[in-house]
C-alpha cells in the first residue's frame, strides 16, 4: 500500500477537510485506533523504516494509551519486539538529538521499566525533553 499525506491531497483538490471527515465517519472510518491497529501500524512503519511516522505513533500511544480498546497485553508484547520507536543514534555531539533509527522498546528500556513505557514523555523523539512521570 502507498501512504500519502491526506492534508496535501485535500488542499490540492480544494475540498473542505471538515466536511470530508464527516463523510468518512459516516462511511465507517474509525475515529481512533485500537491496540491491534497500533501493532499493525508499527509493523508497517518498521518495514518502511519511517522514523517520522514512528514518532507520531509513539506520541499517540503515549497520550491515548488508556483509551485504546482491544487486546492491550498481547499487543504491548508485540510492540515491545518490533523496531518501530524512533531513537537517537550514539554520537559524540550532544547537540545531535535527531532521531535517525528505529529500535524495539525492549532495547530502549530496561526490563524493569517496561510496565512504565507509556508513562514516559516521548523523550526518544528529538523535539521533546526527557521526563519520567511517576504513577
Amino acid at each position: 500500500q502507498r501512504r500519502v499525506k491526506v492534508g496535501a491531497l485535500v488542499a490540492d483538490a480544494g475540498l473542505d477537510a471538515e466536511a470530508l471527515w464527516r463523510v468518512f465517519h459516516l462511511c465507517g472510518t474509525k475515529r481512533d485506533i485500537t491496540w491491534e491497529d497500533a501493532a499493525e501500524e508499527a509493523e508497517a512503519l518498521a518495514r518502511d523504516k519511517d522514523v517520522e511516522r514512528g514518532g507520531k505513533l509513539f506520541e499517540h500511544l503515549n497520550k491515548h494509551n488508556s483509551q485504546l480498546r482491544g487486546g492491550r497485553t498481547a499487543m504491548l508484547k508485540k510492540l515491545q519486539s518490533l523496531a518501530w520507536v524512533p531513537a537517537v543514534a550514539p554520537s559524540m555531539n550532544p547537540e545531535d538529538r535527531r532521531a535517525s533509527q528505529l529500535l524495539p522498546l525492549k532495547d530502549l528500556f530496561l526490563p524493569s521499566a517496561h510496565r512504565h513505557v507509556f508513562a514516559v514523555a516521548p523523550s526518544l523523539c528529538a523535539e521533546a525533553d526527557p521526563m519520567v512521570l511517576e504513577l
